[in-house]
């Protein structure tokens, strides 16, 4: 997905535009709010760096930037 950045923007300006657009979708589908689930069972990255939750609300992103949003793998 692309977004428009402005110079304020922030990582978590991002979640929130995703949340606005699919949450319904995701929560059809996982059975959780997006935002949560965000916050609590994925790893966030900006240009391949491991974001950690206490910065993603106040990082700033620019044009070019990636964001990358993964689910940790587990089992045995």
């Amino acid at each position: 997905m692309k977004f428009e950045v402005d110079d304020d923007t922030t990582v978590q300006d991002i979640l929130n535009k995703i949340e606005k657009e699919y949450g319904i979708v995701y929560k059809n589908k996982v059975g959780k709010k997006f935002i949560n689930d965000m916050n609590t069972n994925y790893r966030i990255f900006l240009n391949n760096n491991y974001l950690e939750k206490s910065k993603v609300a106040k990082q700033q992103v620019k044009k070019g930037d990636q964001i990358l949003i993964f689910k940790p793998i587990s089992g045995g």
